[in-house]
């Protein structure tokens, strides 16, 4: 089987849990990074996600040469943004040929978007030929990367996810996004 070449797409906290969760699964390999950091420009992703561990597969702030390589399939977008900036960086790597999962929100496009917006992505999306899927960091930990897993197995009897979330281990980023810790 050959591997899926996948990019991470800011290597932050969220970044690293994808990178974490990836380095698990035999059929993805990780083979570039984007990032937002001049400091991590250059670096390797292991590295610049904060793992100990090295990928052999460089992070860069030159988001167009990232995009544009032919050994990378799907783009883990995982930084922050509202939805349309989040919309407008997955609609990227999807024109790059390349299909785009986020963790940071489109999981309900209409809803996020508007419905003329979530048209002009889904179309947009279409035209390249890609696909976008908007998970959620839990999600995408407990449901996407699961069911990719077990996507070739025949059959099965039972399948169990158990979904807990450590609030202390989120950055200022998405608290600030989801409004914990502010005004009600």
């Amino acid at each position: 089987m050959d591997k899926i070449g996948a990019a991470v797409w800011a290597t932050g906290r969220a970044g690293q849990e994808i990178v974490r969760a990836g380095l698990t699964r035999s059929w993805l390999e990780f083979r570039g990074g984007i990032t937002f950091s001049d400091a991590k420009d250059g670096r390797d992703l292991g590295e610049a996600c904060g793992l100990d561990v090295r990928l052999d597969a460089s992070v860069s702030t030159d988001i167009d040469a990232v995009l544009a390589r032919p050994d990378i399939d799907v783009v883990f977008y995982a930084g922050l943004g509202n939805p349309s900036e989040v919309a407008a960086a997955c609609l990227r790597a999807n024109r790059a040929g390349k299909d785009a999962i986020t963790i940071a929100g489109l999981v309900h496009p209409t809803t996020s978007l508007g419905a003329a917006a979530a048209a002009e992505l889904d179309a947009g999306a279409r035209a390249a030929g890609k696909r976008i899927l908007g998970t959620g960091l839990w999600d995408y930990l407990t449901i996407t990367l699961p069911l990719a897993a077990v996507s070739n197995v025949l059959t099965f009897d039972e399948i169990r996810l158990e979904r807990v979330a450590d609030m202390t281990l989120w950055g200022h980023g998405i608290l600030r996004d989801e409004v914990i810790g502010g005004p009600p």
